[in-house]
């Protein structure tokens, strides 16, 4: 027997990351939200929003997130008039963060790709994702490709007389049944 482990992604948790539908994006003090085909990282459409003081910005629907749990947060903003940008993590329940990444020196007017992971503390339903500007910046945002995924590992064994093919983990390869 064989045993392994590698890492995997669960379930997008984010609906309509991709922005492709016009909906399950609320606006959070931004006076605009709207799909836009104007700027589109990954399909036809991306989210604008239009931040006209702090902390002004969107927000997903709603995710249940598991105590003690890591979750893999990926997305891409295209800032029209800025270069920092806060990514949040929230509770639905009392509003409070529970994670906040500031991200500063973005390009302007480009995509960037900002990443990182998060290890759930409180866990329950009512978490959402929230982007907003920082609050010294006014001005255009665009999002896209918004993704929310819980970070896993697979372990097990595996009987190399189990099938003709024995299924591999990602970091293995060419392992065929022989018969001799």
């Amino acid at each position: 027997k064989n045993h392994g482990t590698s890492v995997f992604y669960g379930d997008e948790l984010i609906t309509n990351g991709d922005m492709e539908l016009d909906d399950n994006w609320t606006t959070a003090g931004a006076t605009a939200n709207v799909r836009s085909s104007t700027q589109a990282h990954g399909g036809t459409y991306s989210r604008k929003f239009t931040a006209n003081s702090a902390y002004d910005g969107i927000t997903s629907d709603t995710f249940t997130t598991v105590t003690g749990r890591t979750y893999y947060i990926s997305f891409w903003v295209y800032p029209d008039d800025a270069t920092v940008v806060h990514s949040k993590l929230r509770r639905g329940d009392n509003g409070a963060d529970i994670s906040t990444v500031v991200t500063g020196s973005l390009t302007q007017d480009a995509w960037n790709n900002i990443t990182y992971s998060y290890t759930e503390v409180g866990g329950g339903s009512g978490a959402y994702w929230n982007v907003t500007s920082n609050n010294l910046t006014s001005g255009d945002w665009y999002i896209d490709d918004v993704s929310v995924k819980e970070v896993g590992f697979a372990t097990g064994w595996t009987d190399a007389d189990a099938q003709t093919t024995i299924p591999q983990l990602g970091f293995q390869s060419y392992n065929q049944l022989a018969w001799f």
